[in-house]
């Protein structure tokens, strides 16, 4: 999918919002002007549905396709997904952590 003009900008600020960090480290999907910031599959993966969302789904906003680029991550990266929605809940003692070891580290590959 190739975008241009509004589209790839409204491309661009969605994929900086998120990013497949778990794997590489990279803290967005894209650099400013639209380039892949990491190689992996999760990335292109995410990168992807965004591209897809925008070219397909042009009335879809921008908070609802980052949500469903959100949710790929979460199936990609249960553990540590889970792992940041217990740390931000852990105050409250009502989750269990042991059940995060249950979970795989990551699903698919870099």
């Amino acid at each position: 999918i190739t975008l241009v003009g509004k589209d790839l900008e409204r491309y661009v600020k969605i994929a900086s919002m998120t990013a497949c960090e778990y794997c590489c480290g990279a803290n967005s999907l894209v650099f400013k002007d639209g380039r892949a910031a990491c190689g992996c599959a999760h990335s292109a993966a995410m990168r992807g549905l965004i591209a897809y969302m925008i070219k397909n789904h042009p009335d879809t906003i921008e908070d609802k396709i980052l949500e469903e680029a959100n949710r790929w991550k979460a199936l990609f990266f249960p553990r540590q997904s889970i792992q940041k929605v217990m740390d931000a809940q852990t105050k409250s003692g009502k989750l269990d952590a042991s059940a995060l070891n249950q979970l795989p580290q990551m699903v698919g590959g870099c």
